[in-house]
């Protein structure tokens, strides 16, 4: 686990929304999108890592929707694809 976080990057983490011009994709992200920046990378990162690992530990993580405040929970248990 030490090394997974160490080596891990941006471009593991988020990626800047696709825009005309750099400035239009942080717009849409402020406007029309769930956040600043897309986080699917990060996302797929992690699902990687917990879907071809065993989980040792029960965990629970949350995230806010921007849209409409609500908390999402996420359960180790709970994760079986990147569709979930």
């Amino acid at each position: 686990m030490n090394y997974t976080w160490n080596t891990i990057t941006r471009g593991d983490v988020y990626r800047d929304w696709v825009g005309w011009f750099p400035i239009m994709g942080l717009l849409d992200g402020i406007l029309n999108k769930p956040g600043l920046f897309d986080n699917q990378p990060l996302k797929n990162y992690l699902f990687d890592i917990f879907l071809t690992h065993k989980v040792e530990k029960n965990f629970s993580a949350g995230a806010t929707d921007m849209n409409n405040n609500g908390l999402h929970r996420f359960h180790a248990l709970d994760l079986t694809s990147k569709d979930d």
